[in-house]
């Protein structure tokens, strides 16, 4: 599994931050955000295109699915890919 975080700096607890970098099967990217979800015409995950938001360097990661969380705050601004 790979978790992406838009900033370099955290705000979960140093423990639970120290556990996931511990994981085996959890890479821990930061400064990345998901630009763009590959294959949402064909309404099919297909994989995800990535942007380092430091460099701007977009890159392809293949992936069948995906889970994004948003604060409150900010969901208002999300859609489904149904348009709903």
């Amino acid at each position: 599994m790979t978790l992406l975080h838009r900033r370099e700096a955290f705000r979960a607890s140093k423990i639970m931050l120290d556990r996931v970098i511990a994981h085996p099967k959890i890479e821990l990217r930061a400064n990345t955000i998901i630009d763009e979800v590959l294959g949402v015409e064909e309404r099919e995950v297909k994989g995800l295109r990535l942007k380092d938001v430091k460099t701007g360097h977009r890159a392809n990661s293949p992936s069948a699915d995906c889970f994004w969380y948003w604060p409150r705050a900010q969901r208002q601004d999300v859609c489904r890919a149904d348009g709903s």
